[in-house]
């Protein structure tokens, strides 16, 4: 039995130190061009704060006129800087989903799907009604994969609009980001569907003024006498009934955790037999640790299963009623 165990230790920390050499591997590079990128910010700001404090204890021109210069020769760097950086961190990404989401989310997840290709449609976000959906869609799939028996989905997507502008060269039609952030689906059982959308306050295009991305198309606005949750979301139903078989105490407590824990802005619809969960944030999905940081198996680990938690606890909470999502048998 003993040595049996230490078979498994080893075949355990074999694949740990597998796990950590394809992360190490690419963070000396992304590590060297982030230092760079620091430098290249830090020191010209450094110099520019003392040119403007000399100019104003001194009053003389020529030191504004220092801090000006060094502004503009600080955009040289940082421009031959970027493209590297960001294909550096993109290779650190990519090695640490690659090598630490299927561990970790293994577990989790039934017939896990990690590799990267197209998530969700253009189609899919404008059939809901629940925001704007642009013109174009861009969008990348993170997780596919089956929890107890319920399909579950989650993609970045990046919606669009072409917007024209003009030049001293003439017209040209630009790309502008209306949304950024994860798009998450849950399919229910097909039994119960209700219709029901939640939408956090300030979850909008913020770069449009007034221009805001929730549709509200369901029903008519309910207050569910709970006065934290009712000043944060704006719920709309169809049917009263709906808003209160689904939205219980605790599966509001499980929104607020989830609201917390994404650090973004959510908008939650029950239409057409699934439950669509979209949270507007900038920063991609389970990134890894800063480069500048030990890197550790455990954290990483845990880091993965911390992300995907506040969704998981939040499909169980609905499961407790066996009408509106199927249970894993």
């Amino acid at each position: 039995m003993n040595q049996q165990n230490q078979i498994q230790y080893a075949e355990h920390d074999a694949e740990r130190m597998i796990r950590m050499g394809a992360v190490e591997g690419t963070r000396p590079r992304a590590r060297l061009w982030a230092a760079l990128y620091a430098l290249a910010v830090g020191v010209p700001l450094a110099g520019i704060a003392v040119f403007l404090v000399l100019a104003l204890k001194h009053r003389l021109p020529v030191y504004a006129e220092g801090a000006f210069i060094t502004f503009f020769i600080t955009l040289l760097p940082l421009y031959y800087i970027g493209s590297p950086l960001r294909s550096a961190m993109g290779d650190y990404r990519e090695a640490y989903r690659q090598n630490y989401l299927p561990f970790a989310l293994k577990s989790v997840f039934t017939e896990l799907d990690l590799r990267a290709g197209s998530g969700i449609s253009w189609g899919t976000v404008a059939d809901t009604n629940m925001m704007y959906p642009g013109q174009f869609l861009e969008s990348q799939s993170v997780i596919r994969g089956q929890y107890q028996a319920i399909p579950f989905e989650q993609s970045e997507i990046q919606t669009k609009i072409s917007v024209r502008r003009h030049y001293k060269s003439g017209v040209r039609y630009d790309d502008k980001t209306i949304f950024r952030g994860q798009w998450t689906i849950v399919s229910l059982n097909g039994r119960y569907a209700p219709e029901l959308q939640i939408i956090q306050r300030g979850f909008r295009n913020t770069k449009h003024r007034l221009s805001f991305l929730a549709r509200y198309t369901i029903g008519r606005r309910v207050l569910l006498k709970d006065l934290g949750f009712d000043l944060l979301f704006r719920v709309y139903a169809g049917d009263r009934d709906d808003a209160d078989a689904v939205l219980t105490p605790e599966v509001r407590k499980r929104i607020l955790n989830l609201t917390l824990r994404t650090r973004g802005r959510l908008m939650l619809c029950f239409v057409d037999g699934e439950l669509h969960i979209a949270a507007q944030i900038r920063r991609k999905a389970f990134s890894p640790p800063c480069v500048f940081l030990p890197f550790r198996d455990e954290r990483a680990v845990a880091s993965v299963q911390r992300e995907i938690t506040p969704y998981i606890q939040l499909i169980d909470e609905l499961r407790r009623d066996n009408n509106l999502v199927k249970r894993g048998i």
